[in-house]
């Protein structure tokens, strides 16, 4: 179709945003209508499925597909696997007007990564249902009061959305550059100037492979597994001052330990760091985790692997 598609589109109905959410981690349409409803009741060791047919949930996804914020990945007739096209959220990106969303490269950078299993799994069933906190346990904003409680059943419901996602971006570029910046003096000292410009090698592997999920299972193996343990050492320090209670300790980890922080090209990290979000959060300033991570650097410099 001729219409544009953007974040702002889903932000004018909850039902959008709920069902365009739903299928960000690929399912099928019942699979989406459990991950929305969720029943309490239980008979015995049996949870009672929903019997509500969740009509809205089918004629909501019907008109994301006409649109185009919906896609099949597959020709079945029954169960077919659905997926949100990221490219609303690109496009709302590119129409914020931070630096670099004119570069061609750093948008089909950013596309990449977004398209990416890693990246899409921030909307599985796992994290909807079991969402980030904060240190202190509070929910991670852009996971905040989504799951709507009832007596009998749960019901997610998502609206704001283009400020919940960029956040998320936002702080999944701004973590995932402070770490490669301290993963690069951590290598070599000499060399962060180079790989803050537009040659970063991470960028033009990623436009070869075509693939993230490809350039983290290729260079994985190339970070010094002492990097990732003292790093998280560094993180799980009991003498935080308490205004460090508010930082998503399990999103810097999981950008750490499965390597999407560390391998995402600076381009695309700093761009994603400019999203314009609300908050009344701040980050984590990442001086303490440098200044903390010094002491535990590696006397074996080489240069970098990537």
């Amino acid at each position: 179709m001729d219409e544009s598609k953007d974040l702002e589109y889903l932000d004018t109905d909850w039902k959008l945003a709920t069902v365009y959410t739903a299928f960000l981690y690929p399912k099928s349409q019942q699979d989406a209508i459990r991950l929305i409803y969720k029943s309490s009741k239980r008979i015995g060791d049996k949870t009672l499925d929903i019997r509500n047919p969740a009509n809205w949930i089918i004629d909501t996804r019907e008109k994301l597909m006409e649109r185009g914020y919906l896609i099949r990945t597959d020709n079945k007739l029954k169960n077919s696997i659905i997926k949100a096209d990221i490219e609303p959220i690109v496009q709302s990106l590119i129409a914020a007007g931070m630096d670099g969303g004119r570069d061609h490269e750093v948008q089909e950078g950013v596309r990449l990564v977004l398209d990416s299993d890693w990246f899409r799994n921030f909307f599985s069933d796992e994290f909807l249902n079991n969402p980030i906190t904060y240190r202190n346990g509070t929910v991670y904003e852009p996971y905040h009061d989504i799951v709507k409680e009832n007596p009998s059943w749960s019901h997610l419901m998502i609206d704001d959305l283009k400020n919940r996602l960029f956040q998320l971006l936002s702080e999944i570029g701004y973590y995932s550059n402070n770490m490669r910046w301290v993963l690069l003096e951590e290598i070599d000292p000499d060399t962060n100037t180079f790989y803050y410009n537009k040659n970063d090698p991470l960028l033009e592997g990623l436009l070869t492979l075509q693939r993230f999920d490809s350039v983290i299972e290729k260079y994985r193996d190339l970070i010094p597994s002492p990097f990732i343990k003292d790093y998280s050492f560094c993180i799980e320090k009991k003498h935080l001052h308490h205004s460090y209670d508010f930082f998503p300790e399990r999103l810097i980890k999981r950008l750490l330990n499965d390597y999407g922080g560390l391998l995402m090209p600076m381009t695309v990290s700093i761009f994603l760091s400019r999203c314009p979000y609300k908050s009344e959060i701040r980050r984590l300033d990442f001086g303490y985790i440098y200044k903390e991570f010094s002491y535990y650097r590696r006397a074996d410099k080489r240069d970098p692997p990537i």
